[in-house]
């Protein structure tokens, strides 16, 4: 899995063009993003503003770098050759994985993460 958004823009585009360039066209590459948040829209997605305070005080030095606007990760990797193959915002990763064998919910994510899988554009 690859953890994208503490990469730089320059840094995701060299990855997926090297994806691109080499991956097997029945492969795939499984990674974690970050939606873009703005002070106008931060209250919009759960514990994000309290995240983003913890960040800053306890890891001053992991700044997240990459982010993509929600609803356009497809369209980004059409523009890199590749293709979403699933994606999963907040709440269907609480239910895909964090949700017990009776249904209930056994925590909740930061709304600001994403899971996405990718594969060649073929």
């Amino acid at each position: 899995m690859v953890v994208l958004y503490y990469l730089d823009a320059a840094s995701v585009d060299r990855t997926f063009d090297l994806i691109k360039q080499s991956a097997h066209p029945e492969s795939s590459i499984a990674f974690d993003y970050t939606v873009s948040v703005t002070e106008g829209n931060i209250d919009g997605y759960y514990g994000v503003r309290e995240f983003t305070l913890s960040m800053k005080e306890r890891h001053a030095n992991e700044e997240l770098l990459f982010s993509v606007n929600k609803g356009e990760m497809g369209a980004f990797l059409k523009q890199r050759g590749l293709k979403l193959v699933e994606h999963l915002e907040s709440e269907e990763i609480e239910k895909k994985f964090l949700t017990d064998a009776s249904g209930d919910l056994l925590g909740q994510m930061t709304g600001h993460f994403c899971f996405a899988l990718a594969s060649p554009d073929t």
